[in-house]
């Protein structure tokens, strides 16, 4: 019936942007502090965020400099934002968790589904 090919369709479709989304998740900068609770984020809408959508916030990564060469370490995780309100080109987002405070140009990796990230 057309009904059950429209939510076979249904269903394939939401596995498929499941495993883009895993593959290649939202990535942004934060780009200012809105008191001690809020961030902005510098993308938005038509990058795909919507309200609901969880990132983590990852501080620079430090470096190494053995034998003349600069070696990169692990970026260390800040926390987790949760978006909450969202504009064509950024959003607002709550801190979920804060290990350390996130500041302007923390780098942002959307939690997708069950994966590392998650809480």
């Amino acid at each position: 019936s057309i009904a059950g090919i429209d939510k076979d369709l249904l269903a394939l479709n939401r596995k498929i942007l499941k495993e883009v989304a895993e593959k290649y998740p939202l990535k942004g900068y934060i780009i200012q502090a809105e008191g001690p609770d809020k961030v902005i984020i510098n993308i938005g809408s038509r990058q795909g965020v919507v309200p609901g959508t969880m990132f983590e916030v990852i501080g620079k990564e430090k470096t190494i400099v053995y034998r003349g060469r600069t070696l990169r370490g692990t970026p260390s995780r800040k926390g987790v934002i949760k978006v909450v309100n969202v504009e064509p080109d950024l959003a607002h987002a709550a801190i979920v968790r804060n290990e350390k405070p996130p500041a302007p140009d923390d780098r942002i990796r959307e939690i997708v589904g069950g994966g590392k990230g998650a809480i």
